[in-house]
């Protein structure tokens, strides 16, 4: 993958908003409220770590090899570019602090946080002026319970226009191991996963969103990129086990607001770009696709052809472990469906002892 991000000390100095400040109890915070909200559920919490696209390595690489490299008119076409070249550096401790404060207005239907008493408001239409899109048709969210509403939807024929020779039916839509994706599909996999959903899970895996998006780019029919970023903001601030996502996006969003974002410690983002894609493909192309890259240097073959059997080898033992987890929950639905039967049972036996008293 890429270098990990790096990180320096920053000033501590805090740029003044043209806004009013309320009063603070500390340097951050304006209640003490505030300040034990942060401390109990945020201060530990994890920040992922953003990337941007070297974009102009790609274009250059365009103009001599298109077919492998062609999602990139596509991703210009959708107004992408700004979100995947923002290189903007950011401290964790103030992006915790933005997470922490987090609100979501119901009446007029935006994010709202506070920094250093100073108040940030997130609305769709600000946030597309800020990314350079538009208002687009599909809404839905990092998660696929919210592309069950999107009307027409269909797992099979996103997931099967991703791929270079689809099976007539897909067992397991859902998360889909990214080796199996065309060339072209697993490099914007790549950087819809670091940059759009911004992820750091597992990245051998597709999830339905990110498939969703993918088909969304490649074949023209526009999604709605703000709505999709405050929707996983909002779930951010609201689950404990997910990592604090945007963090480059969020000093770009203070800064606009005049709030400096980088106090206590900095870290930068790492480049999408020869390097990350190299370690990428030696990682997850599938066994003897053609349209894999060459890896340059000695020996590199032999490493590469075991790196790539077993990964085959662990994206068959999470197929086989994926399917033992079905059939132990199945299995446990049907013991607590038993359980409340059996429960039943037992109450309807008291009662009638109870009538014969």
């Amino acid at each position: 993958m890429a270098e990990r991000a790096k990180r320096h000390k920053g000033k501590n100095a805090t740029a003044r908003g043209s806004s009013s400040q309320e009063q603070l109890v500390d340097d951050f915070f304006t209640s003490e409220e505030q300040r034990q909200n942060y401390l109990t559920k945020f201060a530990n919490r994890k920040v992922a770590s953003s990337k941007y696209v070297d974009v102009p390595f790609f274009e250059k690489e365009l103009k001599t090899n298109r077919e492998q490299f062609s999602i990139f008119p596509c991703i210009k076409r959708d107004g992408l570019y700004k979100l995947l070249k923002n290189k903007k550096k950011w401290s964790p401790k103030n992006v915790r602090i933005f997470y922490a404060n987090m609100k979501w207005n119901d009446v007029a239907n935006y994010i709202v946080s506070e920094i250093r008493g100073q108040e940030v408001k997130i609305e769709q239409h600000e946030l597309a002026k800020l990314l350079g899109t538009e208002a687009s048709r599909y809404m839905f969210g990092d998660h696929q319970s919210t592309l069950s509403k999107i009307n027409g939807y269909d797992a099979q024929i996103v997931l099967k226009s991703l791929l270079a020779q689809p099976s007539e039916y897909l067992m397991d839509t859902t998360n889909f191991a990214a080796s199996k994706f065309k060339f072209k599909n697993r490099l914007l996999h790549h950087i819809i996963q670091d940059c759009v959903t911004n992820k750091q899970e597992n990245h051998a895996y597709a999830s339905a969103a990110e498939q969703f998006i993918m088909y969304c780019i490649s074949s023209d029919k526009k999604f709605n990129l703000q709505y999709f970023i405050i929707e996983k903001m909002t779930r951010c601030s609201k689950t404990t086990g997910l990592s604090l996502s945007y963090a480059s996006l969020v000093s770009w969003i203070l800064e606009k607001n005049g709030i400096n974002p980088l106090t206590d410690e900095i870290e930068s983002p790492s480049a999408i770009d020869v390097n990350s894609l190299g370690e990428r493909e030696a990682t997850h192309a599938p066994n003897g696709s053609s349209s894999q890259p060459p890896v340059h240097g000695p020996g590199n073959s032999e490493v590469l052809s075991a790196i790539q059997h077993l990964q085959h080898s662990v994206d068959e033992g999470f197929v086989q472990v994926n399917t033992r987890l079905n059939e132990f929950c199945t299995r446990i639905q049907a013991l607590e469906v038993a359980t409340v039967d059996n429960s039943q049972m037992i109450k309807d036996v008291e009662r009638r002892f109870e009538n014969q008293d």
